[in-house]
């Protein structure tokens, strides 16, 4: 189960797989321990969460002049309306929202997204429309 899920969604992180297979963190950590040594998976540290891959997939990389993953996967997701709800983003993507509004906030600050309050709700834009 636990390599199905990894296989599935490449990147997955322990909450998330957790939550996904309902299993208790015993239970998954001795699996994703087993995984890793039986060389089936990998793991990567991206900002505060440990992600898993299949062994055989290339590991995202990461540099200055790029957004992490977890950012171009908000970007991408935002970019399917006129305006998501970043409560919506966060459930899409199985992160918690104030994880989600960190990120968003990160790339609002860089341009790379607009947030805007809509009501009581706030929404990411993108593309970013720029003042000017």
């Amino acid at each position: 189960m636990v390599l199905g899920c990894i296989l599935g969604k490449p990147g997955a992180n322990y909450t998330t797989m957790k939550r996904r297979l309902n299993m208790n963190n015993g239970s998954l950590s001795w699996h994703l321990n087993k995984l890793e040594k039986d060389e089936l998976i990998k793991s990567l540290v991206q900002g505060t969460r440990k992600r898993y891959y299949p062994v055989e997939m290339p590991l995202p990389e990461e540099d200055g002049g790029e957004l992490p993953d977890i950012e171009k996967r908000l970007q991408e997701a935002a970019s399917k309306g006129e305006g998501v709800l970043v409560s919506d983003l966060a459930s899409q993507l199985g992160i918690s929202r104030q994880l989600a509004l960190y990120h968003l906030r990160t790339m609002h600050g860089k341009g790379f997204i607009t947030l805007e309050r809509r009501g009581l709700h706030l929404v990411a834009v993108y593309p970013p429309h720029h003042a000017g």
